[in-house]
């Protein structure tokens, strides 16, 4: 009878551990596997700072690109050689934002901040990263297109298109200035 009820209370102890080869002991309620770090290692204060320096260097670009009287139609166009190059500009920058915000959520790289931002601020850092990649992805199709040297085919369209992603994302640094 012994052998028995020992027999049952092993398998039971099977059954409750999930036939782990782990003793039982190790795994307590309060212990879980690990996780993404979320935030609490990271504040506001250190994203903001992420997004006022971009802020502040997609401002340099507008002002140049404003003095130069540009817009998506004018690099579109054959006289719009210089708005083609502050388009070429805001490509890079483009390209550098959306790395910026891998490094800052990439643990072990240089400029990480944490996986994730802080939860108070996570859906305007999300809003912000997406906003980032569409206008890198415009910048990325009217490069592609050959549009830095011409103003031929669909450049007009894809300027236009690469123009409003920069607003886009410009809005979404606006969007910001309660945090910074």
């Amino acid at each position: 009878m012994k052998i028995r009820a020992a027999l049952v209370a092993a398998i039971a102890a099977l059954l409750l551990t999930g036939c782990s080869s782990t003793p039982a002991a190790e795994s307590s309620p309060t212990e879980s596997a690990p996780t993404a770090v979320v935030s609490e290692d990271s504040t506001v204060a250190q994203w903001a700072s992420l997004i006022a320096r971009q802020k502040a260097s997609w401002e340099d670009w507008e002002t140049g690109w404003n003095e130069n009287s540009c817009s998506g139609l004018v690099a579109g166009s054959e006289s719009g050689f210089l708005c083609r190059v502050q388009m070429m500009s805001a490509m890079y920058q483009s390209q550098t934002t959306d790395i910026e915000y891998q490094l800052a959520t990439g643990p072990g790289k240089k400029g990480f901040i944490a996986e994730q931002p802080p939860q108070e601020i996570s859906a305007l850092f999300a809003d912000t990263r997406q906003a980032a990649v569409e206008a890198r992805d415009a910048g990325a199709a009217w490069d592609a297109a050959g549009c830095s040297a011409t103003a031929a085919g669909d450049c007009g369209a894809l300027a236009v298109t690469f123009d409003r992603a920069i607003g886009d994302l410009m809005s979404e640094f606006d969007a910001w200035g309660p945090y910074l």
